[in-house]
């Protein structure tokens, strides 16, 4: 493991998830200030990035 505890392919998995979810990092996304939504994004994220051997969360 590297950084953060990702390998290269985790990070780019990481990237994409993220991009996928404008409402993260695009100020003009309709739903940017719904925190709520921006919570569920994240854990979206945490889920996808999540397998057997290391569980992400948002806790």
């Amino acid at each position: 493991m590297s950084m953060f505890g990702m390998d290269d392919n985790t990070k780019c998995l990481l990237i994409q998830e993220v991009y996928q979810r404008p409402l993260l990092w695009k100020a003009s996304d309709p739903h940017y200030a719904d925190i709520a939504a921006r919570w569920d994004a994240f854990n979206e994220i945490a889920q996808a990035l999540s397998d057997d051997e290391v569980k992400f969360s948002c806790a």
